[in-house]
């Protein structure tokens, strides 16, 4: 698991430990819980796509590289996705959603790239 994983495993945690803690309805903890753990999900959405390509690496269906490189492929593939339903969701003509997606896409790709070569 790498650090981003990890911090956003703490996050959801503590997101739902706050809910917990602060949800004045006389239910029991248990069903507090669950309502806070369903609020809170999609703090953890992001890891599950990314975590297909490493579970297959991990298992030795691929190789570790191939799967890092896999992972990050996932990624920038949703940041492109991501872009464009924004821009679609702001009502921006076809080409510009294509123009988004493609900018959210190569900005994945320089972070990539510099953090490779740091």
């Amino acid at each position: 698991m790498c650090s981003s994983d990890l911090t956003l495993l703490v996050l959801f945690v503590a997101e739902v430990y706050s809910d917990v803690l602060g949800d004045p309805s006389p239910d029991t903890l248990r069903r507090r819980l669950a309502r806070a753990i369903n609020r809170r999900w999609a703090v953890l959405e992001p890891l599950i796509p990314l975590g297909i390509p490493l579970l297959i690496g991990g298992a030795g269906l691929i190789s570790v590289d191939a799967a890092v490189w896999a992972a990050l492929g996932v990624a920038v593939a949703f940041l492109a996705i991501w872009g464009g339903i924004t821009a679609r969701q702001r009502g921006r003509s076809w080409p510009r959603v294509a123009g988004a997606a493609l900018v959210s896409a190569l900005i994945g790709v320089i972070i990539i790239v510099l953090k490779a070569w740091h």
